[in-house]
């Protein structure tokens, strides 16, 4: 068997960055060309080299055959070419559905992922809970010490309903008005639902904190653009009465009867 040699040709040319040659020239089946040719075409030149089809061999066992190759070559390619433009049209930006604005809130309301409610010094704080929503939901109530929100307890909250529950304090204490502390007390509330009612482990979509001149409403959402699903009323005792101004300013009411006939 006839051992095949290449020629080995010097390479003279400029290569770039990426080791690629540029106007480089070689021999026709030196390694720089074959590795220059495309995938096909090596894959040509093996089966030639495999059925003897050079340096003028007998080429009548590899006419069909490369034929064939070239043929199915160009559907490979073909197919491939196919493949990428599909691939790339997946991988685009798709089209995304707009999704509902969220609430528009009044001056006194604000988002927030973790409601804390202060209660001013004197008053204490009842709770009420309501479900206007149809997923079922669990609320926990939890009061600020030592720096830390704890959990004073939860209630699974009845509905879909309109009407408001209340909440069964567990350490009253906590709650009731406390004259002999000066400093205000922090509330917290937090909420999870179910879709099926079984396990509770969704969080709200959002939550807002309204407050009044008296107490707070949070509301919990499940969805975006929709009403609350639950809501949590903090109703503060007694209530604030308003003060006198400290000028003693007064208004004089108008007398209709002094009007000049």
């Amino acid at each position: 068997m006839r051992r095949r040699t290449f020629d080995i040709i010097p390479v003279q040319g400029a290569f770039n960055g990426f080791g690629r040659c540029i106007h480089c020239r070689a021999g026709p089946n030196s390694p720089l060309s074959n590795w220059l040719r495309s995938p096909v075409e090596q894959f040509h030149l093996w089966f030639d080299n495999r059925v003897g089809c050079l340096h003028n061999q007998d080429r009548s066992i590899c006419d069909s055959a490369k034929s064939m190759l070239r043929e199915s070559g160009r559907k490979l390619m073909r197919l491939t070419c196919l493949g990428a433009a599909l691939f790339a049209s997946g991988c685009g930006p798709m089209h995304r559905e707009q999704l509902p604005p969220f609430p528009a809130l009044p001056e006194s309301c604000s988002a927030s992922n973790k409601p804390d409610i202060v209660v001013p010094a004197g008053q204490g704080v009842r709770i009420l809970v309501s479900r206007p929503g149809a997923e079922p939901s669990v609320v926990s109530i939890a009061a600020l010490l030592d720096g830390q929100f704890r959990e004073d307890g939860r209630i699974y909250v009845p509905g879909p309903d309109s009407g408001f529950y209340p909440y069964q304090i567990n350490n009253l204490s906590f709650f009731v008005p406390d004259t002999s502390n000066s400093r205000p007390r922090h509330f917290g509330a937090s909420m999870l639902w179910s879709s099926a009612g079984v396990i509770y482990d969704r969080y709200p979509v959002y939550t807002t904190v309204c407050l009044s001149m008296n107490g707070a409403t949070v509301s919990f959402y499940t969805m975006r653009g929709s009403e609350a699903n639950t809501v949590v009323h903090f109703d503060f005792y007694p209530p604030r009465l308003a003060r006198p101004d400290a000028t003693g300013t007064t208004v004089t009411k108008p007398n209709p009867e002094s009007k000049e006939k």
